[in-house]
């Protein structure tokens, strides 16, 4: 049996899928150098966490609640404490941006060149899913259930298999050597994301930071670095940007300013809905959303951009893994969920059932609640990171597996 879940904040992932979508054909309308594109995507994000960060203080002082990305962390040192010193959260906040800068040089300088296939991006993302959740769970201290365990397998499996088919059906003129780098760089390249993104996820579950402030941080971190690379790798990359795409007559057609000039507020939405779904849900929700519409944009690269060679079966085999591998993205996130060989067990919609038919049992049983009834509770607290300390208010005990009412 399988139940499908429709979850709210799956419009938020959309909403970021969507304005990521639109950043994308903006760049390809404009083809401008990749280096501007590098400082207007960190100036959208300086600018959408500076704007969302403002909206909430300004709520915050008029003691109104937001409506939207209600994130009051604002004033948050007043009543939590981080765990970690201040040292130490900028040092993450470094990395976290480093990470990013470091991300664009492997693309733009290794990944760009060596690009075989306008999909193969993509079909790899979901390696972003198994990174993650590696590092939420030996890291963070995240708990893997039992159906994040069976999918992160499938998945796995399926990355591999994709790897395989890549070199069986390479072009023959591609050296095997370059080949196998460039998918590995993509690995790499994933992996690089999926660190800022749990760097962003700790610093707000730990450290109490408002997302959006850490934002305008990284934002600001990462514009020093970029400066910093370009004039100390490409010395004249600034005077051929000037003279090329600014003072060039073929660049001034309006459209294209036009273009650029809302290129930077695109990135700034793109920003704020990425971190916000980052660390509101989990960096593995947010890097769902990367590959769970693979199977139509694989569609239109083969029709329309002579994707896999126009190789009919690589074509097809590719198809299918891609479902697939969105299935159980699906599966792990709890969008859907498997009834057999226990894999519904651990999913908080049936363990918030199983609390839900534990607190309806009539008075008179309360004692001889097995000790079935008892797990079952201990394991909706558990999933929800519950504090388990028993207060005076506490309608009931567990004793050996037995509730005791008080």
């Amino acid at each position: 049996m399988i139940k499908i879940k429709l979850r709210k904040h799956l419009l938020y992932l959309f909403a970021y899928y969507i304005s990521w979508l639109v950043n994308e054909v903006l760049e390809t309308i404009i083809r401008y150098s990749v280096y501007i594109y590098l400082i207007l995507s960190i100036l959208g994000k300086i600018i959408g966490g500076l704007i969302i960060y403002i909206y909430q203080y300004y709520l915050m002082k008029k003691n109104k609640q937001s409506k939207y990305f209600g994130i009051n962390l604002i004033d948050n040192k007043k009543n939590k404490k981080g765990k970690d010193s201040k040292i130490k959260i900028l040092l993450l906040i470094f990395f976290a941006s480093f990470f990013y800068v470091f991300r664009f040089i492997i693309d733009y300088q290794f990944v760009h060149y060596l690009r075989h296939s306008p999909s193969i991006d993509f079909r790899l993302s979901s390696i972003q899913t198994i990174s993650a959740s590696l590092i939420c769970a030996y890291a963070l201290g995240n708990r893997l259930k039992k159906h994040h365990k069976f999918s992160l397998i499938i998945i796995s499996i399926l990355l591999i298999l994709t790897f395989t088919l890549e070199i069986i059906y390479k072009s023959v003129n591609m050296n095997l050597d370059k080949f196998i780098y460039y998918n590995l760089m993509i690995f790499y390249y994933y992996i690089c994301e999926t660190f800022s993104n749990c760097i962003e996820k700790y610093l707000v579950d730990i450290n109490y930071i408002n997302p959006f402030l850490i934002l305008i941080l990284e934002g600001i971190i990462q514009l020093i670095l970029a400066s910093i690379y370009l004039f100390l790798n490409k010395i004249d990359v600034i005077v051929k940007i000037i003279n090329k795409y600014i003072f060039s007559p073929e660049k001034k057609n309006p459209f294209i300013i036009c273009c650029l000039s809302i290129y930077p507020f695109i990135s700034a939405i793109t920003n704020v809905y990425k971190i916000y779904c980052n660390v509101i849900y989990s960096p593995m929700a947010r890097s769902l959303i990367d590959y769970l519409l693979n199977p139509f944009f694989i569609i239109y690269t083969f029709f329309a951009i002579n994707d896999f060679n126009k190789n009919v079966s690589h074509f097809v085999i590719s198809i299918i893994i891609c479902i697939i591998i969105s299935f159980f993205g699906c599966v792990y996130n709890e969008y859907i969920i498997l009834f057999f060989c226990g894999l519904e067990h651990e999913t908080k919609d049936i363990i918030s059932e199983r609390a839900g038919n534990i607190e309806n049992v009539p008075e008179n049983n309360n004692c001889g609640a097995s000790r079935n009834n008892s797990d079952n509770i201990s394991e909706f607290f558990d999933d929800d990171n519950r504090n388990h300390s028993i207060g005076i208010n506490d309608s009931f005990i567990s004793l050996k597996g037995y509730k005791l009412k008080i």
